[in-house]
């Protein structure tokens, strides 16, 4: 997702990097789940968290993987600007963070750091989520849409009217639908017959129509048959055709449409020289393609790496990511990085990482693939503004605990003060020790312990939480000290 503010003055006065960094995300849906998974089929988070998006009941950014609240049988999951879904089994759609413009779908404009039910009228079959908007596609083939509506994004025909909606309203026209993709502030359905309709913002010319005039509800995109994957980003928009093919169309100012140009295009141009496609992905300004040999191509904006080929220069036409191979899913995220998972249910991430969204303990930038920590087993993945999301099974997927700080860090030998514990992962918590000793202690949160001080020995000691999916390490920041008296 795109970063983007919000300005009376206009459009191009919008502020893509402003105070809430949002960015217009490929919010595709992930993988559905399979139905032979044994254990309950839970989500991770990792990434910003400010506005609630990792929805682990903490405001606060993640570097690490985190178990989002009280999900199971978790069938999807999308990110968006600064909020987050997930489809369930039953057709049920959950959201968490922000609500600004009623994207979480819950009657309310309150943010929310744990996932509340979106109001649908009907079950969902898949989710899709903008910059502030969010898509539901019905199982009768119909769409939903709820959030902000300033560009017609809720396709409802009521642009403009307001500031958007807080449940979901019945997208105009669309039926026959099997796949919706949003981002920034566009949608886009797939159809049936292999067709694709469009509407929200087109500036660029994002909606593939042949002109640049915004629309409130769904348009077609001229010329396109045969299609049976789409996926938006920010003013630009993909479609991958039955023959392995991808068109590209829209904004085109850093390469994202691959055809070795920076000329716009307001209708679908082929991308030269990609065959055996299997999936798609876009992001902020750049594009992904999944090959039939589980590798990864991408092409366009680079300036945080997330082309993932060991450089920051753009790139006008797919280059190879570097290093990665038995890819299975790919997801782009406007915050300018890229994620794809691998066969064994590991996930790989590359690009932008100032909010921790790479998921590996630092917030350093990479150009080349890193691992994800402490996931396993993962069925699906979706890229949000600066954040990212994963389902699988709970066994499988939750890491291990980590502890950062205690407050205080210094105690009584005779115990019995209230020591917090915060770090990550502590959801299921079974034991806390200090030292030997073991302490009585509640969960507040998966990042928060208060534990009651033992009596100890005078000296230091290293404090250590477990969870089912194991123990902290033993680092500097779980030291507490023991003084007398």
């Amino acid at each position: 997702m795109g970063k983007m503010g919000r300005s009376s003055a206009g459009r191009r006065s919008l502020g893509w990097r402003s105070l809430l960094l949002l960015a217009g995300v490929l919010a595709a849906v992930a993988a559905i789940a399979s139905p032979a998974a044994a254990a309950p089929v839970s989500a991770l988070a990792w990434g910003e968290g400010k506005l609630g998006q990792l929805g682990d009941g903490a405001d606060a950014n993640s570097s690490l993987p985190v178990l989002v609240t009280g999900l199971k049988g978790v069938a999807a999951v999308a990110g968006g600007g600064g909020h987050s879904l997930a489809l369930l089994n039953n057709g049920t759609v959950m959201a968490f963070g922000g609500n600004i413009y009623g994207q979480l779908g819950d009657r309310s404009r309150k943010d929310s750091n744990v996932p509340v039910e979106s109001r649908l009228k009907k079950a969902a079959t898949a989710i899709a989520a903008g910059a502030y908007h969010s898509l539901a596609l019905i199982e009768n083939g119909t769409v939903e849409a709820w959030g902000e509506d300033l560009y017609g994004q809720l396709g409802d025909g009521e642009s403009g009217k307001g500031a958007g909606s807080d449940v979901p309203v019945a997208v105009t026209g669309l039926t026959g639908v099997t796949a919706i993709a949003a981002e920034g502030e566009n949608s886009m359905a797939l159809l049936g017959n292999g067709t694709v309709m469009a509407w929200g913002l087109n500036d660029e010319g994002e909606l593939g129509n042949g002109t640049t005039t915004n629309s409130d509800v769904p348009v077609a995109v001229t010329g396109l048959t045969g299609v049976k994957a789409i996926g938006v980003g920010r003013e630009f928009s993909l479609a991958l055709l039955d023959n392995g093919t991808v068109m590209a169309w829209g904004s085109n100012n850093r390469g994202q449409l691959g055809n070795g140009t920076t000329t716009n295009s307001d209708v679908p141009i082929a991308v030269p020289g990609l065959s055996g496609v299997k999936a798609i992905a876009a992001g902020f300004g750049h594009s992904l393609a999944l090959l039939g040999n589980g590798t990864v191509v991408a092409w366009g904006a680079n300036s945080h790496g997330e082309l993932g080929n060991a450089s920051t220069e753009d790139s006008h036409v797919p280059v190879a990511v570097t290093g990665l191979s038995g890819v299975t899913a790919i997801s782009a995220t406007g915050g300018e990085d890229s994620v794809a998972l691998l066969s064994g249910g590991k996930v790989m991430d590359w690009g932008s990482n100032n909010r921790g969204q790479l998921g590996n303990g630092t917030t350093t930038d990479s150009d080349v693939p890193v691992m994800v920590q402490g996931l396993n087993e993962i069925l699906g993945i979706s890229a949000g503004g600066n954040h990212n999301l994963a389902f699988g099974p709970a066994e499988a997927t939750l890491p291990a605990p980590v502890v950062k700080i205690l407050k205080p860090a210094t105690g009584p030998e005779t115990g019995g003060i209230k020591v917090k514990i915060e770090g990550q992962n502590f959801t299921g918590t079974t034991s806390v020790m200090f030292g030997s000793k073991a302490a009585t202690f509640t969960v507040n949160t998966g990042r928060s312990i208060t534990a009651v001080l033992p009596p100890g020995a005078v000296g230091p000691v290293n404090v250590t939480v477990t969870t089912p999916s194991g123990t902290s390490t033993i680092t500097p920041k779980d030291v507490f000290k023991y003084k007398k008296g």
